[in-house]
């Protein structure tokens, strides 16, 4: 199931190159009629680029990189951020780079939520580098707190806030 999507988006890119002319053009309206069903894999992202296209596919292997890193070094906590920082700053560079949306503000929402989890994710380092130097620190481990609980409050409220400026 999952490689007839992949093999739907790869055709889907396919159809976009070479759009140019008005058959063509047919053969997108074609294409996306086909696959209306499964349009979320394909219709928010730009491109001819399968790479731009498979956004979704690169996200749900961070999280699964992620969730591997939670379960596997547990023991080993500054590992465990020092991995989550290099996939978080992998995804922003992907983001930064490729941009596979087609407006700006899904691009724009998407880079925001990112950066947050940067934000997150190198407050939890410092505390693991602190932890792991066994320094105490109090006045530092409370203004991380307090950064990390703002930016909890924070975030759910952003995707409404986007949705305002669709």
């Amino acid at each position: 199931d999952n490689y007839y999507r992949i093999c739907s988006v790869n055709e889907n890119a396919n159809a976009k190159k070479i759009q140019t002319d008005s058959k063509n053009n047919l053969q997108q309206q074609q294409f996306e009629i086909k696959n209306e069903g499964i349009q979320i894999l394909f219709k928010s992202y730009k491109g001819s680029f399968l790479f731009q296209q498979t956004f979704l596919l690169v996200f749900t292997v961070r999280y699964i990189l992620f969730n591997l890193i939670l379960v596997l070094l547990f023991e080993h906590p500054l590992v465990q951020i020092i991995l989550i920082v290099i996939l978080n700053l992998g995804m922003l560079g992907f983001l930064f780079y490729k941009r596979p949306f087609k407006l700006i503000i899904l691009l724009v929402q998407q880079i925001t939520f990112e950066l947050l989890l940067l934000v997150v994710n190198f407050s939890y380092m410092i505390r693991a580098c602190l932890d792991a130097n066994g320094q105490e620190k109090i006045n530092v481990r409370d203004n991380i707190s307090e950064l990390i609980i703002t930016i909890n409050i924070l975030y759910p409220f952003l995707p409404i806030i986007f949705l305002g400026f669709r």
